[in-house]
């Protein structure tokens, strides 16, 4: 009798584990693979071939800017290793609203958080220039920084990938990155 009772229990633990577990929408964490197929920085025998990145991520809820980054990622790719894998964990509170971002590449000696203060400050003018082309709107809010792209993340779904694509021309140079969530 003692052998069913732990059976039962048993069954029932692994019955309300197995529940618990499909009925969960938020991610325990958030892992962002960024990869490069093709660097910014590639193009003149005088670049560094690094790309030097600053990825900001906001809440964007009824499209608007909510304070400052829920995320903020400066990182290099370099010409032999065009990945890296960051912990976007920060992202768990705004994952189920959708999020705006930017890919800038820093060009100067700016700080990333001079430049973060700026795109905040300044982001609906940004994203109007970044629309229209418009260099000098560009370099009047973020200086000699380009903006490789800037996208809306829809609210995330449970158990899939969420994957943006940045692939353009900026100043004659080809890029591609993928930025992927997990």
């Amino acid at each position: 009798m003692q052998n069913a009772s732990f059976f039962i229990c048993l069954f029932l633990f692994s019955i309300s584990s197995a529940l618990s577990q499909e009925n969960k929408t938020v991610p325990d964490s958030i892992r962002l693979e960024i990869v490069s197929s093709n660097l910014s920085e590639d193009m003149s025998t005088l670049s560094s071939n690094d790309d030097e990145l600053l990825l900001l991520i906001y809440d964007y809820t009824d499209s608007t800017v909510t304070g400052s980054p829920a995320f903020t990622g400066y990182f290099t790719l370099h010409k032999k290793d065009q990945k890296v894998i960051l912990p976007a964990d920060p992202l768990g509170n705004f994952i189920q609203h959708d999020l705006l971002l930017f890919l800038i590449e820093i060009d100067s000696d700016k700080k990333p958080g001079d430049i973060e203060a700026s795109v905040t400050h300044h982001y609906k003018e940004l994203i109007a220039a970044y629309k229209l082309r418009d260099y000098l709107a560009i370099e009047k809010v973020i200086g000699d920084e380009d903006v490789l792209g800037i996208k809306v993340l829809p609210a995330f779904k449970p158990g899939k990938d969420n994957e943006i694509i940045f692939s353009d021309i900026y100043k004659m140079d080809r890029f591609s990155y993928s930025l992927i969530f997990r």
